[in-house]
């Protein structure tokens, strides 16, 4: 028996860290390689050892302040050891690990199969590199990983252990708290409540251990509330949430706005999109280029109606541990909570939060079993089948198990299109010989790679520009606009107030950008072109790194 478990365990370790390597290749081997999401979650990181970096940039303040406390920890100790962007290419394969793990550990106990468990664990891990979440070192990184654990110690009757991981869910990802909650709540319900056929189920009801049940619950919530509520208050010195009222009037939160939530698409609405949908984007090929999500979704849909046609007795009916139930939990607390979030817009986050890691989980875990319980079914009623593996050593479920597994390394998770990779090396290496406190002015889609890369602080950029809290945005908003139009001016006087009001140390301009503009408005071409050649240190591509003293003495020459 324990061989079979080394086995099973370490067939499933290897496959699952393949498909993480796998996917996550583009970073691995280029140093100017990250997830799109670590600009703006991890460039403020090195402000950790180096207060002096990013000090008082509004932009550092903001995404620092939104950090948990314990992602700040694992950022913290790591860059000990190595930069902030290694470490945020090298913690997605320690959460895949954990993930791994934890899959296991939760399909072994709720399936009671080895061969079940390790496909079960690859297909979650599968559909998971599908993804960016864990991929992008951010703190919703650790929502599935840390779910998994606390599922798996449900089920194997370890409350304690279940209960312990709300509050570290609070200072790592705490929108994850909410469904944690909800479903040990409702795990609890399910365990007190009889079964069928009782003639009073009221009297039968474990009344004594379902109070102590919740009074523990109601006591590591209150904990993770605290935890929560004291980790935003540096996030709440940039006061309110925006209301899903005012986000309705916003062109920010419409179709082809920086966080576009009302689209007019339903499908895209309702279904593709990672705001408000099930964040079902991820295409595969080999699928007809039909969401990725339909494999497991379509394994678990079988096995529900398998299910259904075996209770009605029309086929012979899987069996499957009562355990399983803690997947019907799980998904009913994750829908509950995705309609409370559209009721409640903005106030419970986006609505995707509450079912994308979830229930990729829930289909996964039931698809693993489906495939393997069919497998077997197929076996006994073909010799050929149960003799071929009965010669390898298997049973027609291992057998069926092994095949699964198989196909879908032969199919890995592709290389992430969720990566962007830095351009100007040579201004980045410029920009971090400049005085720490240097605060760049360039146009925002110009701004978004240089405070990861160059460690400076920038005036504005678009990946920074969510529009989520009024008292962060609208003043970056403001600034955006003074320096856009200070760019484009015809006289260098707009520029030189920005500059000096915002105490704007370096200009980077767009040469191509402004001879475009130039081109187009022969009349009033933009100042700041003439002195590309006068006031440049520094060209890379398209980019032109000109000191601000140079514009402000130009724009003071008469």
């Amino acid at each position: 028996m324990r061989l079979q478990q080394a086995f099973w365990f370490a067939l499933t370790m290897a496959v699952s860290l393949g498909f993480a390597f796998g996917a996550s290749r583009p970073a691995l081997f280029n140093p100017l390689v990250v997830h799109d999401d670590v600009r703006q979650h991890v460039f403020w990181a090195p402000r950790l050892h180096d207060p002096a970096l990013f000090a008082g940039d509004w932009i550092a303040e903001y995404y620092q302040a939104q950090a948990p406390a314990g992602y700040q920890a694992v950022y913290w100790a790591a860059t000990l050891l190595t930069d902030a962007i290694w470490v945020s290419k090298l913690l997605p394969l320690v959460l895949t690990v954990v993930l791994a793990l934890g899959g296991f550990w939760l399909a072994w106990t709720l399936w009671r199969r080895l061969d079940a468990a390790a496909l079960s664990t690859v297909l979650l891990v599968w559909i998971v590199w599908q993804y960016d979440d864990v991929a992008s070192a951010t703190p919703r990184a650790y929502a599935l990983p840390l779910l998994v654990i606390q599922l798996a110690a449900l089920a194997s009757g370890r409350s304690w252990l279940a209960l312990s991981i709300l509050p570290l869910q609070a200072v790592f990802y705490p929108l994850g708290c909410a469904l944690s909650a909800v479903t040990i709540g409702g795990w609890a319900i399910w365990q007190a409540t009889p079964a069928r056929g009782v003639p009073d189920w009221r009297a039968a009801i474990s009344w004594g251990p379902l109070v102590r049940a919740w009074a523990w619950l109601l006591a590591a919530t209150a904990l993770a509330l605290g935890l929560t509520v004291w980790g935003q208050l540096d996030a709440a010195s940039f006061g309110r949430t925006v209301t899903g009222a005012e986000a309705r009037s916003l062109p920010e939160f419409q179709q082809g706005g920086r966080a576009a939530y009302f689209v007019d698409d339903p499908y895209r609405f309702w279904l593709e999109s990672s705001r408000s949908g099930f964040a079902l984007s991820p295409r595969d090929p080999l699928l007809g280029n039909l969401p990725a999500m339909v494999l497991p979704f379509g394994l678990a849909v079988a096995f529900g109606g398998w299910l259904l046609l075996g209770r009605l007795r029309l086929v012979g009916r899987p069996a499957v541990p009562t355990a399983g139930m803690l997947l019907v939990v799980v998904l009913v607390a994750s829908l509950g909570l995705f309609a409370a979030a559209h009721l409640l817009l903005y106030r419970l986050y986006l609505p995707a939060r509450h079912v994308q890691f979830s229930l990729p989980l829930v289909w996964s875990l039931a698809g693993g079993l489906c495939w393997t319980l069919l497998g077997e079914r197929l076996g006994e009623g073909a010799s050929a089948v149960r003799v071929a593996a009965g010669r390898l050593g298997l049973t027609a479920g291992q057998g069926s198990a092994l095949l699964g597994i198989a196909l879908l390394a032969l199919h890995p998770p592709p290389p992430g299109d969720f990566y962007v990779t830095g351009r100007h090396p040579a201004i980045y290496a410029f920009l971090r010989q400049t005085p720490k406190e240097t605060l760049v002015a360039t146009l925002p889609a110009d701004g978004s790679n240089l405070p990861l890369f160059g460690q400076r602080g920038v005036l504005t950029s678009f990946e920074h520009l969510l529009p989520y809290q009024p008292g962060y945005y609208e003043p970056l908003r403001a600034r955006t606009e003074a320096f856009r139009t200070a760019y484009y001016a015809p006289t260098l006087v707009p520029l030189a107030q920005v500059i000096q009001q915002y105490g704007v140390g370096v200009v980077i301009a767009d040469a191509d950008l402004l001879e475009r503009r130039r081109r187009s408005e022969r009349e009033r071409p933009p100042a700041l072109e003439a002195l590309l050649d006068r006031c440049g240190v520094l060209k890379e591509r398209e980019l032109v790194v000109v000191p601000a003293a140079c514009i402000l003495a130009a724009a003071s020459t008469p």
